[in-house]
């Protein structure tokens, strides 16, 4: 199992803004590698306790997922902590050939079913001394295990995401906006199945 520790703050853009943002910092933005196709699909118990418990809690919160790129045919499990302070990542490649293989995942004593999936485009780079990413085409799905009615929602945001890995170092001062509390996990929720939790 791989686990990594980061530091993550996320921008929402809209189109023009985006645009506005590469233009300016052009001269800073190195790009990684080819931009990908990420999809994932969602755990959370049958009455979405953990939708609910990152809407509330600020600590102790987690999400579960399943995820695929597209330069490659494998699955991933990965679980995403949050204990108030930093941010981390359990890693865990699956044995299966495709999301359909999945019905529910056992993590903490508890069970887990299907609850949305999420598709989106990745761009990466380097940005002085991050790594940053922009996510385009975001589409959200609903799940056959918790309705029979298919629903989608395509997201016209454009979400925009530093993050340092490994080295926690002050990730901070490149960032000349100020960060959101994004997820596009709870988006998709309420989104999809109406379903708003304060």
């Amino acid at each position: 199992m791989k686990i990594e520790n980061r530091k993550e703050y996320k921008l929402l853009f809209d189109e023009s803004e985006l645009s506005s943002f590469l233009l300016k910092n052009s001269k800073n933005l190195q790009v990684l590698f080819p931009n990908r196709i990420i999809e994932s699909l969602y755990f959370d118990t049958v009455n979405f306790d953990l939708y609910k418990k990152s809407k509330l809690n600020d600590v102790g919160k987690f999400k579960i997922r399943v995820r695929k790129y597209s330069d490659s045919t494998n699955f991933y499990k990965e679980i995403k902590l949050n204990n108030g302070l930093t941010k981390s990542k359990e890693k865990v490649k699956l044995e299966i050939n495709s999301f359909e293989d999945l019905s529910k995942i056992f993590y903490r004593g508890n069970i887990y079913f299907p609850s949305s999936y999420i598709k989106y485009t990745r761009s990466y780079f380097k940005f002085h001394k991050t790594r940053l990413t922009i996510d385009q085409n975001i589409a959200f799905f609903t799940h056959n295990y918790r309705t029979k009615i298919h629903r989608s929602v395509l997201l016209s945001e454009k979400v925009i995401e530093f993050k340092n890995l490994g080295e926690l170092s002050d990730v901070e001062k490149f960032i000349e906006y100020n960060p959101v509390a994004f997820s596009k996990y709870n988006s998709s929720i309420e989104k999809l199945y109406n379903l708003k939790y304060e």
